[in-house]
């Protein structure tokens, strides 16, 4: 979804601060002041995969929280907690310490990023900071600068549908001595 851990524990179907809302014949979520990080009200569209995941919960459901977690966690605190203990059990290392090659375990933060460094390689950087929802377009072109050559060959030349099946060719040129 793209969604940062205590926006997603607040998006509701009805009143509140993160409101999922119909815009013509596509979702979108309103995000009131207190909604969100930046502090202001802001109306984002949504990727259309969360879209249509959305859409397969019938409309007399469509009431009180998108996300009811609270079995789990109330706060976004506890809640990240034990997404980095599910991480860490599934041993999915993010990152290193560069000193230290200390693992940092996979958190809900990093779904977020999975989402921005997927939608990189499909969008203009203008429309990810929108869906992201980013105050600083240098934020959402970190995304870009990361990206790994694979994806960006991969983007470049299209090959990304094709099969994995394909054969490639590498020639030489032959230099005059």
């Amino acid at each position: 979804s793209g969604l940062r851990l205590g926006e997603a524990m607040k998006l509701r179907w009805d009143e509140g601060t993160a409101v999922v809302e119909t815009i013509g014949d596509h979702l979108a979520i309103r995000f009131t002041e207190d909604g969100q990080k930046s502090r202001r009200e802001e109306l984002t569209p949504i990727a259309p995969e969360f879209e249509a995941m959305l859409n397969e919960i019938p409309e007399n459901r469509r009431r009180g929280l998108v996300f009811d977690v609270s079995p789990l966690a109330t706060r976004t605190d506890s809640a990240s907690k034990r997404i980095t203990a599910i991480g860490e059990a599934a041993h999915v290392v993010t990152a290193r310490h560069p000193q230290t090659d200390k693992p940092s375990y996979g958190s809900a933060h990093d779904f977020r990023r999975a989402f921005c460094t997927r939608w990189s390689m499909r969008v203009p950087a203008p429309i990810l900071k929108k869906m992201a929802r980013h105050s600083d377009i240098a934020t959402t072109y970190k995304f870009y600068a990361d990206a790994e050559v694979g994806s960006v060959i991969d983007t470049i030349y299209g090959t990304t549908k094709k099969s994995s099946t394909t054969k490639t060719t590498t020639t030489r040129r032959k230099t005059a001595k």
